[in-house]
């Protein structure tokens, strides 16, 4: 268990896990690995937001957390997945991923700047995400509002409301796809 009101992160190689017992709880994660993943779903953490992480040369980044997460700096990895049993996933920070960025909250998911091939996830409250992102599949929010802002053309498939409606705009190109659900 490693507690701190501020845990950084800095590896030039190798990977960073966690085991079972080894839950981490600070206030702020903040980090880069030049080689490698950062594979922190093995616990339930307990950290307050991310500040600043970047996984380089492919590697991915995975989070479950155990309270709301707010990301309020930069993440950047090939794959980002963030997973909160307890609160939601909020911020403005930008999240970069050149694969998929996959958000699963226990509440709400609103995030307005994130770059990725493809979004997915889903959230027991509403499941707002803005940014650079070409397709968006398999993504619920299960009480309340699905929208979804992007800057491209977009593919949706398998997007649900079950109490909201489902919004996705464009400011550049086509909406295209299949597989929408709204309640409302």
């Amino acid at each position: 268990t490693r507690r701190s009101s501020d845990l950084t992160l800095t590896l030039n190689g190798g990977n960073v896990s966690q085991t079972a017992a080894g839950v981490i709880t600070a206030g702020t994660l903040a980090g880069s690995i030049t080689s490698g993943s950062v594979a922190l779903g093995t616990a339930t953490n307990l950290i307050g937001a991310i500040n600043g992480f970047t996984v380089a040369n492919g590697g991915n980044f995975t989070l479950l957390n155990g309270q709301a997460l707010g990301i309020s700096g930069p993440l950047s990895a090939n794959a980002v997945t963030l997973t909160t049993n307890s609160g939601s996933i909020t911020g403005t920070g930008a999240i970069s991923a050149a694969t998929t960025a996959s958000f699963t909250a226990a509440t709400d998911v609103s995030l307005g700047s994130v770059s990725a091939s493809t979004v997915t996830g889903g959230a027991g409250g509403g499941f707002l995400v803005s940014g650079h992102f070409g397709t968006a599949s398999t993504i619920t929010a299960s009480n309340g509002t699905l929208g979804l802002t992007d800057d491209q053309a977009l593919a949706v498939s398998a997007l649900t409301s079950s109490a909201g409606a489902v919004s996705a705009v464009t400011t550049s190109g086509n909406i295209s796809g299949s597989g929408v659900t709204a309640s409302t």
